[in-house]
C-alpha cells in the first residue's frame, strides 16, 4: 500500500487498513514499513507473476496464527 503521509485520505485508508488488522488479529499483529530505496532499480516489486511495479512504501501484514 502506497501511504502519502501529506495526504489526509491517504492516511484515513492506512490508519482504517492497521484498525482491522488489530481487530482481525488481536494486539500483536505485525506491521513492516520500508520506504523507498535510493536506487530507481530497488524499486520495482514484482507480483506472483514476475510483473513489477513501482513501490516506494510496502506493508507487510502477518496473522500470527497462520504460518
Amino acid at each position: 500500500m502506497h501511504v502519502d503521509f501529506t495526504g489526509p485520505r491517504y492516511v484515513s485508508a492506512f490508519a482504517a487498513m492497521l484498525r482491522a488488522a488489530r481487530e482481525s488479529s488481536g494486539d500483536g499483529v505485525s506491521v513492516v514499513f520500508t520506504e523507498l530505496l535510493p536506487d530507481s532499480g530497488e524499486v520495482w516489486l514484482p507480483d506472483a507473476r514476475g510483473r513489477r511495479y513501482h513501490c516506494e512504501l510496502r506493508l507487510q501484514m502477518c496473522d500470527p496464527a497462520r504460518p
